[in-house]
Order: structure tokens, then sequence, then C-alpha cells
């Protein structure tokens, strides 16, 4: 090597340079004097001879006092350490981890800032706290520590998550509120909140560059404290754009007062439970025009007892953004209790729903009957993925309406969607494959949104219909040898998803699938017991096969997975959990081959 620590120091812009401690300065000379008896023709220097590329990739998994090793070595060295932003993205501060008070790690992660995604202070630290960063993570020992941390942050501060599992005073929230003003992401997770002040009339200041808000604050009793007031969190949200509810099931005569005080609201998750961060990806429009649109784009909520007999209140809620909704998700009550009648009628509204670039819908635990279904389904032609989860009144007229979607390529129907019959889904993938004929006056009347108008003979010709379907999950009665036999028809399919049967007499029908669903991206088998060794290796005709998931197969064995690894050149993962048959000499055999596995044996408890 031709440069030591010292002089690459020297050489580095000043933006880079980082102060050199007194054991840094002596590690310089002891590397000076190393270098001196190196014989340069025998050595390489990898980082220096490997493309950036190669070496970003590399980099982000060593430790981060290893990165600070490397640092050490010369210039080059130095300098791809630094320019490799990958490696600084996650940061986690603590004291056991040496990076809490390790003055080259500050100076580092200063450099790095506008690159750190998540720093998470394990540890209480001022300086860490003062960093102009990007933070979206504190972790701090107790409540007191935590509010006087916050008043030392910076107001340019961006984005924060807060999560704190011991029981908290209601001075906690508008202290964040008051103290990080400039705040574009915000989420509060808190364990235990204590509501033993009088709070009722607060009022927060307002926020005007929130954007996105993940709320998730428990009550330690039964009384609701004020900051379950809708109103109370949205007034201080004017431009909020994303709104994800995790606290107790609001009202849904509230829902309108999101409209009243968020105009700009575009996704609303009203949850048990929180997203936080994770969403904060996907928090702006993809594109200007999106953000102008008055309406929202997503929806998904969840709905207790006391809310399901509002159904009238919930379809005007929705009316309002019936030009721009693209995800809806609607998920009825856990409970085991049946709506009752009177009950449904408030949903019967629901026929009249037309959103004309909902692309995605999901039904779970809603008691809506096929009428009002089928009205839904004929009034939303851009649909792409259709989900019911425990629709227990739909019968097999719905099979007819999807079939109008022809853009359809998701479809999920699990959980007991009892009085749907094979003879209905078998009819539908059937279709799909050899579409039914029809005249022309037909077709004008069923088909008027996408056919011409101008043809006016009467001619037998074929109707349009779903010309890609990708994404199938089945389950339970669902799954038979006609059903699966004119699956397997359907050679679009790149995901399937088939659980909870327990039927043998389908094993002939499912062992010759495979040969014929040749686009197959994705195969998911659980509980189904007719899965045996000759479908995991005829699994191989799927020249596109990545991933592969088993869960309580019996009949699969340690030679059905040696079969589909030798076989399934792109096979990058398998899952293999509770499979007596399959032991670890199988995934050893796959590990061997750079296949990811991840395995879970059957135990005796």
């Amino acid at each position: 090597m031709e440069t030591h620590i010292h002089d690459n120091y020297l050489n580095e812009p000043s933006s880079l340079r980082i102060p050199l401690s007194s054991n840094e300065q002596t590690i310089s000379a002891a590397v000076n004097n190393d270098e001196k008896e190196m014989n340069v023709e025998t050595q390489i220097d990898f980082v220096s001879a490997l493309p950036f590329d190669i070496v970003s990739c590399v980099l982000p998994h060593l430790p981060k006092l290893q990165l600070l090793e490397c640092m050490k070595v010369n210039k080059t060295w130095r300098l791809q350490v630094l320019e490799c932003h990958e490696a600084w993205q996650e940061l986690e501060i603590s004291v056991s981890d040496g990076t809490l008070n390790n003055p080259l790690f500050f100076n580092v992660t200063q450099i790095q800032a506008n690159h750190v995604r998540r720093l998470e202070l394990v540890d209480p630290g001022d300086q860490w706290i003062k960093i102009h960063s990007v933070i979206k993570s504190i972790q701090l020992p107790s409540t007191n520590l935590f509010i006087e941390s916050l008043k030392k942050i910076s107001p340019s501060l961006k984005r924060l998550q807060v999560a704190i599992r011991v029981s908290v005073e209601e001075t906690l929230v508008p202290t964040i509120w008051s103290t990080c003003t400039g705040l574009t992401h915000l989420a509060i997770f808190i364990g235990r909140m204590a509501d033993d002040t009088d709070n009722s009339s607060i009022e927060l200041p307002v926020l005007p560059d929130l954007i996105h808000l993940s709320l998730h604050l428990h009550y330690t009793d039964n009384i609701p404290g004020p900051f379950n007031d809708i109103s109370t969190i949205l007034r201080a949200c004017p431009n909020l754009e994303y709104y994800c509810n995790g606290n107790e099931q609001y009202p849904v005569t509230m829902l309108n007062k999101i409209y009243q005080h968020c105009p700009k609201l575009r996704r609303l998750a009203w949850k048990d439970f929180p997203l936080g961060a994770k969403a904060w990806d996907n928090t702006l429009p993809k594109s200007p025009v999106a953000s102008r649109r008055s309406g929202l784009s997503e929806v998904t909520m969840w709905l207790s007892l006391d809310d399901i007999i509002h159904g009238s209140r919930v379809y005007l809620f929705l009316d309002h953004s019936k030009d721009t909704l693209e995800k809806l998700a609607i998920h009825g009550p856990s409970t085991t209790a049946r709506s009752s009648p009177v009950e449904l009628l408030h949903w019967n509204i629901f026929s009249e729903f037309s959103a004309h670039k909902l692309h995605t819908l999901t039904f779970k635990r809603l008691k809506l009957n096929t009428n009002i279904m089928v009205s839904i389904l004929r009034q939303c032609q851009a649909l792409r993925a259709v989900t019911f989860v425990t629709m227990r009144e739909i019968e097999d007229p719905i099979f007819d309406a999807l079939l109008d979607l022809i853009y359809l390529e998701k479809l999920h129907i699990t959980n007991g969607c009892r009085r749907l019959t094979p003879d209905g889904l078998t009819t539908f993938l059937a279709s799909i494959v050899t579409p039914p004929l029809i005249s022309t006056s037909s077709r004008k009347t069923q088909q008027r949104n996408y056919m011409d108008d101008s043809i006016i003979n009467d001619t037998p010709t074929h109707l349009p219909v779903i010309s890609s379907l990708k994404d199938v999950q089945l389950d339970s009665h669902l799954i038979t040898s006609s059903s699966i036999t004119a699956l397997s028809n359907v050679n679009s399919i790149e995901k399937l998803h088939l659980s909870v049967n327990r039927d043998y007499t389908i094993e002939k029908q499912l062992d010759e699938m495979p040969k014929k669903l040749t686009n197959l991206v994705e195969v998911k088998m659980f509980t189904i017991s007719a899965c045996t060794d000759i479908f995991l290796s005829n699994l191989s005709y799927a020249k596109r096969l990545k991933r592969v998931e088993l869960l309580a197969i019996g009949q699969a064995s340690d030679q059905g997975i040696m079969e589909l690894v030798d076989k399934c050149e792109n096979l990058k993962y398998i899952a293999v959990r509770v499979c007596p048959m399959i032991t670890q000499d199988a995934i050893s055999y796959a590990q061997q081959r750079n296949i990811c596995v991840r395995f879970a044996e059957l135990t005796d408890a």
C-alpha cells in the first residue's frame, strides 16, 4: 500500500475529515510501519479492485464498529465506506455495542445523516438527540428521560416514532406535539396511558407539515381520554394525507369529521393495530396530479359490533371518494355473534356503490347478501383484486359477476364462504379458458362499459372475459377434483395457495396440475392431505418457480423435496413446517444448493 492513514486524512476534502484521536494516530503509525514491510506485488486490495456496486453489497452486512476499522486501512477504503450509503441507513445506538460514546462513529453518522432511515436510541445520549437527521424510532428507559430528551430535539426533526410500554401521563402527547413542530411523519405507540387528570378541554397545537399520523394509545381504565376524540387530533393536522387509527375504535358517526378537518387525506387505515413507520415509504402520492385530487384513495376499516349497524353512514362516507377510491377493505366484527336482519338492512344501500377507479376490494366477516355483492362487482369494472373472507351469505351468482371483471388478476376466497359451491367455481374457471357465446344485443346490455355500441348485427360472439388471472387462493370445500381440473387450465396463474382440504380423492388431479400451470412462481400448500412427492416433482414444469411453502403435509417426504431442489433451477426459497415425513436431511440438501430454507419440525408437545 502506497499511503498510510495520516497521509490519507490530509488529502481528504474537509467535509470528509474526521479528527483522529491519539489512539487512532498510534494505529496510523503502526499501519505505516507495517506497509513498509509488505511485498506489494503479492498483496491484493479487494476493495480497490472490485467494482463499487459489489463492494456496496458487502459493506452493509458488517457491524458498524468493523466499518470504522475498515476506514482506517487507507484512503480508498475510507472513501468506499463513506460513499456506501446503504451501510448507514439503519443505526442502533447503545452502550452495549460500543456506539454510544464512540466519537468517530458519531462523526461518521453526522456525515451520513441525510441517508439515515432509522436511528434507534437504546440508551440516552444528548449528542445523538441533537443530530439533524431522520429519526424514526426512539426508545429510552424512562418517561421523564424521554420528555427531557424531546426538549433538546431540533425543530427541524421530520420523522419520529415513539414506542413506550410503561404507563405514561396524558401530558406526554401534548409535549410531543408542542416540541417537534416541524414533523412530517409521526407514529406514537404507548402501551398504557393513565387518564387521571382533567384534560377534556385540551387543544393540540397545529402541525402544518404533518402528512402521516399513526396513533396507538391504550388507557388504563375504561374512560376514554381526550385523545380518543378524533376532532382533537384532526384539527391539529389540517394537511394530513395518511391517518392510521390504532386506538379504541371510533363510532362510525365520527367519520364525516375526517373530511371536515382533513380535506387532503388520501389514505385512512382504521385498525386495531398500528402500521407506524412501515407505511411511511408509501405515504406520498405517486404523482403530483394525485395530490390535487379531492378524496380518499385507500380505506381500511375494522368495524365493531356497535359500528356494524351503521352501514348507511359507512356508505355515505365512502361515496365522497367514489371518483378517487382505489383500495377498499372492510372487516366486520370478529365476534361469532350474527347480525340481525334489521342490522343488515343498513347495508342495502351498498347496492348503489360505484367506484370507477377501485382496483382492490376486500370484504371480511360482512353479512352482505348476493344481490348487493353482485351489484358492487358490476359497478366497479376496474377491479383487479377481489378477496372474500368469511362471507357466509354470498352464493354462486357472484361468479357470474366476477366474469365481467376483465382485468381481474387476484381472487382469494377463504374461511367459510360456505354457500359458494365447487360447481360454481368450476364453471367460472372453465369460462375463463372458453368464454361463453352471447348475442350482440345481450352483449350491449351486459358489457356496455367497454363494448362497441356501433355493432348492430346479432352474430353470436365470445364475451371478453378475464385475460390474466395470476393469483388464486382457495380452501376447504371449494377444492374438488373438478375445480382442480378447471384450475389447471388457467395457465396464466403465477401464485397458487390451497389450504385446509383433507380429501384424498383429489390426489391424481392435484399431481397433474403443475404440468399445466407452467407459469407458477409461488406455491403454498397448507394442510392439503392429497399433496404428494409426485406433485413436488412435477413442479419442475414451472420453470419460473421461486417459492414453495408447505404446512402440515403428511404425504410429502425427503424424496419430494430433493427432486424439487434438483429440478427447479430458479428455486430460491422453501418453507417446511410440521411435515412429519420431511427431515433435516432434505433441508440440508436444499441449503447446500444455496436455497433459503425455513424448517419447523413436529414436536411431541
